[in-house]
């Protein structure tokens, strides 16, 4: 590590991990815990390492931002280092998004709303004297019939929720289709098939309410397959569910981005 000059004493070259077993000691342990984003911009080990090695010997107009890591904090120095991380996460995130490239394919026939500030989006359409919303976020999940050793090599994995309902001419009553989509799988899968005759979902109430359907995979083969040819019939395909993984995975990036900079604003007021 090399110590700039200061004070009028020379500074050398001091090999930190080599040299001095107690700073190699300490070096490793920091290293392994260190942040993602401390790991990916090696310029950082200089505010973070060396103050725990070399207290007395850094550069006086450090001291702000090596106070701030010790946890001998000010209040504009705490305020200054996190926007300074925040700007460089930003920077770093740009550039990962301009080595992605851009996104491929389209919502089909469907009209797609996205609002700034919430994790799903929501497509729509019209089909005859029908009208179909379809409600769409990520989740991670434990794909069904993994056994304990898949779950150990594979974890848990981005599944597409889907929250498809179907109305004729008005809010009610609705015919609610909830489905789930794995990247590479064949088609998209229906979980729960569910009559409203009020428009309204009784999942979050305390006591049960009118019956709205069976177990989905209780139903008669037949069935099962006739529901899954309505859904495609109606546009809900596995190219569909595809785009919208990459396109909800980019809006993730998008939100991350938003967020970073309002915390970034938040601390410059």
């Amino acid at each position: 590590v090399f110590l700039g000059g200061g004070g009028g004493v020379g500074w050398g070259c001091v090999c930190v991990m080599a040299a001095f077993p107690l700073c190699r000691a300490v070096a490793l342990p920091l290293c392994r815990g260190l942040p993602s984003l401390i790991l990916r911009k090696p310029q950082l080990l200089f505010h973070y390492l060396l103050p725990v090695c070399f207290p007395p010997c850094l550069p006086q107009e450090c001291g702000s931002v090596v106070s701030s890591v010790r946890g001998v904090t000010t209040w504009s120095a705490a305020n200054n280092y996190l926007v300074q991380l925040l700007q460089m996460e930003m920077e770093d995130q740009l550039q990962q998004e301009a080595d992605q490239g851009s996104l491929k394919g389209s919502p089909g026939s469907f009209q797609m709303f996205d609002t700034p500030g919430r994790q799903n989006v929501v497509l729509r359409r019209d089909l005859g004297n029908e009208q179909i919303a379809v409600d769409c976020w990520l989740e991670m999940e434990e794909p069904d019939g993994q056994d304990e050793h898949q779950e150990e090599t594979q974890g848990l994995l981005p599944c597409l929720c889907l929250l498809v309902k179907l109305t004729k001419g008005g809010e009610k009553p609705i015919l609610e289709i909830r489905c789930c989509y794995y990247r590479e799988n064949e088609e998209v899968t229906i979980e729960h098939a569910l009559y409203l005759a009020d428009g309204r979902s009784r999942e979050t109430d305390s006591l049960p309410g009118p019956y709205e359907g069976p177990d989905f995979l209780a139903l008669d083969e037949n069935i099962q397959q006739a529901f899954s040819a309505l859904i495609k019939a109606r546009g809900i395909t596995a190219k569909l569910a595809t785009y919208l993984m990459d396109y909800l995975a980019v809006k993730e990036r998008c939100e991350y981005m938003r967020w970073l900079q309002n915390v970034q604003t938040f601390f410059k007021l």
